[in-house]
C-alpha cells in the first residue's frame, strides 16, 4: 500500500498532463473565436457622421419594423463566447478532479486535509482577538530595602515587647501574699494604661511558643481586671459591677478584636492549653481568688510559676481544709471539674497530706469582698 509520502501513479499524472494540453488547445480556439467576433464587429458598425445624416434625412413611417442593433447582437455573441470559454475551464477541472478522486491514494487526500485542518487551527489560534477594556493596573512592587526595613521594624517591635512594665506594677503594688494596692495603682493610671496598649498592639503571632502565649493571656487577663476594678473605684466587690455579669461585658480590645473576660478564660485559656493550673494563675480580684502573683508571667518563668502557685493553693487553709479522710475545698474545684479529672488524684499531686481515694468532699463558701 502507497503511503502518505509516496509520488502519484505515472498513470494519474498522465491523465492529469493530457487533461492540460487539452484545456490549452481549447482555450487557444476560443481565443481565434473572439479575434473574429471583433473584427465583424468593427465592419458592422457605421461611421458615425453618415449615421447621424441617415436618421436625420429618412422618412418617418407608421409600418417600420423593428431592426436589432447589429452592436447589441455582437456584444451578445461575445458574452456567449465568454461562456463557452468558462464551461470548458470548469470541464477541464472536473476532469483533474475525476482523476484525483479515482487513482490517488485515499491517503494522499487526507494528509492534504490534515495539514489544511492544521493550519487553519493555528491560524484561529493566533488570530483570537484580545479582550478589550481597562488596562489592569499593576501595584508597585516594593524594593528589597523597603521589604527589609519592613520585615526590621516587625522583627524590631515584637522584641521590644516585654511584660516589664507590668512586672514594676506589680512588684510596688502587690504584697506577697496577693492584696492589691488599688489605691498605689490609680494615682500612676498612664502606667497601666500603657501596658495595656502595649498588649494590645503585640497580639500573639503563630511564631510564638506555646508558653509565651500562654504567659500574655494571664496577663492580659489579671491587667484588664484590676483596670475593671480602677475605673470603677472605690467599689466593695467585682460583683458589684454590670449587673453581677462583669465577666460577660466585651470591653477589652486587643488588636482588632473585642473580648471579655470570659471570652479570655473560658474560650482561650481553657479550652487551648487544658491545664488546670490556670484556674491559680488567673484573678477574680475576690478575697477567696488564688492570689494575684507579684510577677509578670513570662515564657520563662510559666512552668515553674503555675507548679508553685498551684501548691500554695492546695495548701492555703483559708481556701482549703484538707485531711486523709475529708477536704473541704474551693468552690473553684466545684465550678470547674471537668477540668481537674479525678479531682482526689489532682489534690495528691500537690498536696502535702496524702488524701484518702474515698474521702468525704465538700465545698466552702465564696467571698467576694475585694482583694485589698
Amino acid at each position: 500500500m502507497t503511503n502518505c509520502g509516496d509520488k502519484p501513479s505515472e498513470k494519474v499524472l498522465t491523465k492529469i498532463e493530457q487533461g492540460s494540453i487539452d484545456q490549452e488547445k481549447l482555450i487557444e480556439e476560443k481565443d481565434h473565436e473572439m479575434l473574429d467576433v471583433n473584427n465583424e464587429i468593427k465592419e458592422s458598425v457605421p461611421n458615425s457622421s453618415s449615421e447621424e445624416k441617415s436618421v436625420t434625412e429618412a422618412p418617418i413611417s407608421s409600418n417600420v419594423t423593428t431592426v436589432s442593433n447589429p452592436i447589441s447582437s455582437n456584444e451578445s455573441k461575445i458574452k456567449d463566447k465568454e461562456s463557452k470559454k468558462d464551461i470548458v475551464s470548469a470541464s477541464s477541472n472536473t476532469v483533474v478532479e475525476e482523476v484525483k478522486s479515482e487513482d490517488v491514494e485515499p491517503s494522499i487526500i487526507a494528509k492534504d486535509q490534515a495539514l489544511s485542518d492544521l493550519e487553519q487551527k493555528q491560524t484561529s489560534e493566533v488570530d483570537i482577538e484580545k479582550p478589550k477594556g481597562k488596562s489592569i493596573e499593576v501595584p508597585a512592587v516594593k524594593n528589597q530595602e523597603e521589604q527589609k526595613e519592613e520585615i526590621k521594624n516587625v522583627v524590631n517591635a515584637q522584641t521590644a515587647f516585654s511584660h516589664e512594665s507590668w512586672n514594676a506594677i506589680l512588684k510596688a503594688n502587690v504584697s506577697g501574699g496577693g492584696k492589691v494596692n488599688y489605691v498605689g495603682i490609680k494615682s500612676n493610671i498612664s502606667e497601666l494604661d500603657n501596658y495595656l496598649k502595649l498588649l494590645s498592639q503585640n497580639t500573639p503571632l503563630s511564631s510564638w511558643s506555646k508558653n509565651k502565649t500562654k504567659a500574655y493571656w494571664i496577663n492580659a487577663y489579671n491587667a484588664f481586671t484590676i483596670k475593671l476594678i480602677i475605673d470603677n473605684y472605690p467599689v466593695g466587690s467585682i460583683t458589684d459591677l454590670h449587673g453581677g455579669k462583669p465577666w460577660d461585658k466585651k470591653w477589652i480590645n486587643l488588636g482588632s478584636k473585642t473580648y471579655s473576660l470570659n471570652d479570655i478564660e473560658h474560650v482561650i485559656l481553657r479550652p487551648t492549653y487544658n491545664d488546670p493550673r490556670i484556674h491559680f494563675a488567673v484573678n477574680c480580684a475576690a478575697k477567696s481568688c488564688p492570689k494575684v502573683w507579684n510577677n509578670a508571667w513570662t515564657e520563662s518563668n510559666i512552668e515553674n510559676a503555675l507548679d508553685k502557685l498551684t501548691r500554695e493553693f492546695v495548701a492555703n487553709n483559708s481556701a482549703n481544709q484538707i485531711s486523709e479522710k475529708s477536704v473541704n475545698l474551693s468552690k473553684i474545684f466545684e465550678w470547674y471539674k471537668e477540668d481537674f479529672g479525678n479531682l482526689i488524684d489532682f489534690l495528691n499531686q500537690y498536696s502535702t497530706t496524702k488524701i484518702s481515694s474515698n474521702a468525704k468532699v465538700a465545698f466552702n463558701d465564696y467571698n467576694w469582698k475585694l482583694n485589698s
